[in-house]
């Protein structure tokens, strides 16, 4: 089966983020998000991921909110009560967080599909330590089981006869917060498990590993790393004029 190299995967992944933060310009994220979901699709990534994470994207907006009513400066585009409350600044600051979660949230769906041992074979041969190579793929698993945890606390607000749907954005948020500290404590749990599985199973017991595992890369991973050096670099070029 001819596989994308992780190593590509990984490079694109980093590209993709240092130029999310790069950028701050609304024009050019909505850019870079279209060129995200084109690259998530060329790596046969899971584009839906951003579909099933609407609600924290939900409730990310009222930042734009937030942003314009303590951040001063810029024109007014909604005022209430002679206060503004959507302001240019603000919307230039919380859509840009918006636009940057996205676009992390979309980059690390391209290595959702990848096995586990080839990435973290693919960061051995970048010369980095098996310890760390193995921590960050966890973190890259961190993402389906955030989304787990979410997915099985709007069930059981469901399923005490609350319709989310249905609510007034004001009690919507008012529920979404209260539903943080269980989903946060249900990932730390998960977290202490993967941790003691790892000391059952000796992690760290010698310096060193071998695998009989080694990958190459291919003329299409070339390709690919050059063209998205190219077009992200043009892009974060664009938003320093």
């Amino acid at each position: 089966m001819n596989r994308w190299d992780p190593r590509t995967k990984l490079f694109v992944v980093l590209l993709l983020s240092s130029t999310a933060v790069v950028l701050d310009d609304l024009r050019l994220f909505a850019v870079l998000l279209g060129l995200a979901l084109l690259v998530v699709a060329v790596f046969q990534g899971d584009v839906g991921v951003l579909y099933r994470l609407r609600k924290i994207l939900a409730v990310l907006f009222p930042l734009i909110v937030i942003q314009s009513v303590f951040t001063g400066g810029g024109e007014p585009l909604l005022s209430v009560g002679g206060m503004p409350l959507i302001t240019t600044v603000g919307l230039q600051r919380g859509g840009g967080l918006v636009f940057r979660i996205a676009v992390i949230i979309l980059a690390s769906s391209i290595l959702m599909k990848e096995p586990s041992r080839r990435i973290i074979q693919g960061l051995i041969q970048c010369r980095i330590p098996y310890e760390i190579a193995f921590m960050v793929h966890l973190a890259i698993r961190f993402l389906p089981l955030l989304q787990e945890e979410l997915q099985d606390a709007f069930t059981a607000v469901q399923l005490r006869g609350v319709e989310l749907d249905r609510l007034p954005l004001r009690r919507r948020l008012y529920v979404y917060t209260h539903l943080f500290l269980p989903i946060l404590a249900g990932v730390v749990g998960k977290a202490r498990e993967i941790s003691t599985a790892m000391e059952m199973k000796a992690f760290r017991a010698v310096p060193k590993r071998t695998s009989h595992m080694q990958l190459c890369f291919g003329r299409r991973d070339y390709l690919a790393m050059g063209v998205s050096v190219l077009l992200l670099a043009g892009l974060a070029g664009m938003g320093t004029i």
